[in-house]
């Protein structure tokens, strides 16, 4: 009973090892994704974005006001309070037995004129100031707009970024898939030509054959084996530099979408804004560039504020309040040239954008129409090999006729395999072709 147990899963084990692992389809969509959320694509454009939001609150504290808590504490001699009387209007002094007229002020005794010249003494002050503008004639403003644009071209930036990783993403997925497909293809020649010289060895071994069909019939097989193995390696090279693109590794058994370049029908957008992230980063810099040119002219504007102040100080026993008001003027005349040299930099920067935008428009342009046209001689490409393995199947359905017929020798059905394999694989790289120029100007959705 036991051993009959045993043999049982035995048997289901090696049925299971023997069993191919299930394929997973892996679309290009999924990769796309994962490579925008790898993590050091988002940490380094999270803390970018962090760093331009802080440089426009930084901008935006002027509008408001700025208060300050100060407390000291001070020791040095030469300060006493002394008692005196307060005078009236024509400078006579006053009752000076009347508390009201009685008023404590600082006095200091010379050197020589008695011992407390050196004594020391203590004050102690706690204050609560604020200051706070009132008008700078559209200095922080400008200075906030600034930092809104450089915000708004480090986010273009992070989307430029991702498009450029997810077009890495396709071109690595539409090469894995190509190599994918070139291995499928020879692996079933492989296997074609291996089972074609079974055949010939086992007719020759009958006497059906003559013996000088097996050397024709094993350097095919041969030829086809070492075909399968480079194919083999282009597709781990190929899945390899996909796993870079995407910065993880593939699902074992990960098999890519076949679909991706069976839709020939599919149009090739030919407009150049049509996906033009970088173009969007060269406008965001130039309006980035544009706003701090303003924002340092405006560093020459004057400006409007208040002050206020209000507190208390302890002296002697003694209390004393403070508080105050004031109303300030500031207007800058000289900086050494300072503003203007900035400003002059910021224009000559947006300048230098214009024209590097209208370069990039017109190598769109250029880029667009490139990949339409290589869109149409895909599909002029893919008709002519459609027609040719066409072609070639009958020539290998003849030959093989003829060979079961003894009319021609099996070098015949090789030639003929070797032209179903080229028509394969011209379908193959047509497909591939017109799938990649189609992906090229595809928009990237970055929002992802």
């Amino acid at each position: 009973m036991a051993l009959r147990w045993s043999a049982q899963i035995f048997g289901v084990l090696t049925l299971a090892l023997a069993l191919p692992a299930r394929a997973e389809v892996v679309t290009l969509a999924s990769l796309e994704k994962r490579a925008l959320e790898s993590s050091s694509f988002t940490d380094t454009h999270a803390a970018r974005s962090r760093g331009s939001e802080a440089d426009l609150r930084k901008a935006s504290a002027a509008y408001y006001p700025q208060v300050t808590l100060r407390a000291e504490s001070t020791l040095q001699p030469g300060r006493q309070l002394i008692t005196v009387c307060g005078v009236d209007s024509k400078g006579k002094e006053k009752n000076c037995t009347d508390p009201h007229n009685q008023y404590k002020v600082q006095g200091a005794q010379a050197l020589g004129d008695g011992p407390n010249a050196f004594v020391p003494q203590v004050q102690n002050r706690i204050e609560i100031a604020a200051n706070a503008p009132i008008y700078d004639f559209g200095r922080t403003k400008a200075a906030v707009e600034a930092g809104r644009a450089t915000l708004a071209a480090v986010r273009a930036e992070r989307d430029a970024e991702a498009d450029t990783i997810v077009r890495q993403v396709r071109a690595a997925y539409l090469n894995w898939l190509s190599a994918h497909e070139m291995a499928r293809v020879t692996e079933a020649a492989a296997r074609d030509a291996e089972d074609r010289f079974a055949r010939v060895s086992a007719l020759v071994d009958e006497g059906s054959k003559p013996k000088a069909e097996l050397p024709p019939a094993q350097s095919d097989a041969l030829l086809t084996k070492l075909e399968l193995s480079r194919s083999q390696g282009d597709l781990n090279h190929a899945r390899q530099a996909l796993e870079d693109a995407i910065g993880e590794a593939l699902p074992q058994g990960a098999e890519p979408e076949l679909g991706l370049i069976e839709d020939t029908n599919a149009q090739v957008v030919a407009l150049a804004h049509a996906s033009d992230a970088l173009a969007q980063v060269i406008e965001k810099q130039r309006a980035a560039a544009e706003g701090l040119e303003l924002s340092y002219k405006k560093q020459r504007m004057p400006q409007l504020g208040i002050s206020a102040l209000v507190g208390a100080r302890n002296w002697q026993s003694n209390f004393f309040p403070l508080y105050g008001a004031g109303l300030s003027f500031f207007v800058p005349l000289y900086d050494g040239g300072f503003s203007s040299a900035s400003a002059s930099a910021a224009r000559a920067q947006r300048d230098a954008l214009d024209a590097r935008l209208r370069a990039h428009m017109r190598e769109q342009e250029s880029f667009h129409e490139k990949a339409r046209l290589d869109a149409e001689q895909a599909l002029d490409s893919l008709a002519i090999a459609s027609q040719l393995l066409t072609v070639a199947e009958k020539q290998l359905a003849d030959a093989q006729t003829g060979y079961d017929l003894g009319v021609n020798g099996i070098d015949r059905i090789a030639d003929a395999r070797t032209l179903v394999r080229r028509a394969q694989t011209e379908m193959l790289l047509s497909k591939v072709a017109h799938a990649e120029a189609r992906l090229r100007v595809a928009p990237v959705d970055t929002s992802r």
